[in-house]
């Protein structure tokens, strides 16, 4: 209704408890293309000891599914506030998830948020390590790691904008490195993993593995663990 009255409005609640909503997404806002941008905090893992009935990992394969939304996960609190401008701009269905736990910030300063455009984060030319959301300075550690300690040069590619997804950087990686790894917060069927998957089933060139949840329930803990 606020949406049809010429409003933008921003929806919020947890990951989990947005998609007890899940029939109105699909016919409220992305079935009557609604210009409705929905907001999840605490997803997957990173929710800790809230335990499996909070830890969303199935919101990524839900909203990509539905015909016409775009699905956004930033790495940092600065890409957080970039992604809000871009909606607040944005019309259209639109889901994003935010975070939970404290989480350093990969970028110095606000970054230019472009739908559809993944951002190399970390230069390697051996692997390509494909992160979102709060695996992403996860994913930065393991690559600096990786070379100290080995020698192995990764490139790590922050990938905001799930749905669109850039081709054009998943194909440079698969041309330039030996093998591709997706690193989510989220279940690997159905999620940014899935989404590279199409990609590279379309244009095949290299090895995917898929790092996330592997089809199973989660436990309490927190997010480190």
């Amino acid at each position: 209704g606020m949406a049809h009255s010429g409003l933008t409005p921003f929806v919020t609640t947890f990951a989990a408890f947005m998609l007890r909503g899940i029939e109105q997404i699909r016919l409220a806002v992305a079935y009557s293309r609604n210009n409705v941008k929905l907001i999840a905090s605490h997803p997957g893992l990173d929710v800790g000891p809230d335990g499996a009935s909070a830890q969303c990992f199935e919101d990524f394969a839900c909203m990509r599914s539905m015909p016409g939304m775009i699905v956004l996960s930033p790495c940092d609190s600065l890409e957080v506030a970039a992604a809000t401008k871009f909606l607040a701009r944005y019309q259209g269905p639109a889901y994003m998830r935010t975070g939970r736990s404290p989480c350093p910030n990969v970028y110095d300063s606000e970054p230019f948020f472009e739908l559809g455009k993944g951002r190399v984060m970390h230069e390697g030319s051996d692997i390509t390590i494909i992160a979102c959301g709060v695996t992403t300075h996860r994913a930065i550690k393991a690559a600096e790691r990786l070379k100290a300690s080995h020698g192995i040069g990764v490139r790590v590619i922050n990938m905001p904008s799930i749905k669109p997804i850039d081709k054009e950087i998943i194909f440079n990686s698969m041309w330039q490195c030996k093998a591709i790894i997706t690193c989510e917060d989220h279940n690997i069927y159905g999620g940014l993993g899935s989404a590279v998957a199409e990609v590279l089933a379309e244009n095949p060139g290299c090895p995917l593995f898929r790092m996330g949840i592997n089809d199973t329930i989660g436990c309490s803990g927190e997010p480190d663990e």
